[in-house]
C-alpha cells in the first residue's frame, strides 16, 4: 500500500523515494491523526469544526487524489442523509479558507493540504495525467518570483496555484 503522507523512509511509496528524493515536508501520519490536527487547527482559530466538515476532509484524505465536489456529495449521500450541493460547496470553502484543502482549478477537484497548521499558502502541484495523483510542492523561491513578476506588471496577486502536468514515477515506470 502507499502511504498517505510521504516520507523518504516509506519503502511502500514510490513517489517518496523517487520523485521527492527525500525532500517530503510531511511526516507519515494516519487519517485519524490528520483529522485531529485539522480539528485542533480550527479550534485554535475559533472556527467551528462540524461533523460534516470532518467527514468531507476525511473523504478527501481517503481519496488520495483530487476528488470533485459531486463525488464527495455522492459518497456523503450513500453514507448518511442526502446532502445538497450548496452544503458541500460551503464546506469546501471553509476547508480552503482554513488551509486544510486546496482546489485544483484545472480539474475542478480538491486535495488535502499536506501542511495543516501552517499559514494558508499558495501551492504548486504535480498532477499525473494518467492516474490523476497530485503531489503538493512547496517552492518559496517560485512563490516570490511569481509575486515579484506580478508586481512588475502592476498586478497584485491574491492567490496562486501552479499546476504541473505530466506522469508520476509509477505511471512512467509502467510504460
Amino acid at each position: 500500500t502507499s502511504c498517505l503522507d510521504h516520507t523518504a523512509n516509506a519503502p511502500s511509496c514510490p513517489s517518496c523515494r523517487s520523485s521527492l528524493k527525500g525532500r517530503c515536508p510531511v511526516k507519515r501520519r494516519t487519517i485519524s491523526s490528520r483529522l485531529r490536527e485539522a480539528e485542533q487547527h480550527c479550534v485554535d482559530r475559533g472556527a467551528r469544526w462540524t461533523p460534516l466538515r470532518r467527514r468531507v476532509l476525511e473523504l478527501i484524505i481517503e481519496a488520495g487524489r483530487p476528488i470533485g465536489a459531486y463525488d464527495l456529495l455522492n459518497q456523503l449521500a450513500s453514507a448518511q442523509t442526502p446532502r445538497m450541493p450548496p452544503s458541500i460547496y460551503r464546506t469546501l470553502d471553509f476547508l480552503i479558507q482554513h488551509g486544510l484543502v486546496h482546489k485544483l482549478i484545472s480539474l475542478n477537484a480538491f486535495v488535502a493540504c499536506v501542511g495543516f497548521g501552517q499559514p494558508v499558502h499558495d501551492g504548486q502541484f504535480a498532477i499525473c495525467t494518467k492516474c490523476g495523483k497530485a503531489e503538493e510542492l512547496h517552492d518559496s523561491a517560485l512563490d516570490a518570483n511569481l509575486k515579484r513578476d506580478g508586481r512588475d506588471l502592476g498586478f497584485k496577486i491574491n492567490q496562486q496555484i501552479v499546476e504541473l502536468r505530466g506522469l508520476c514515477v509509477v505511471c512512467r515506470e509502467a510504460h
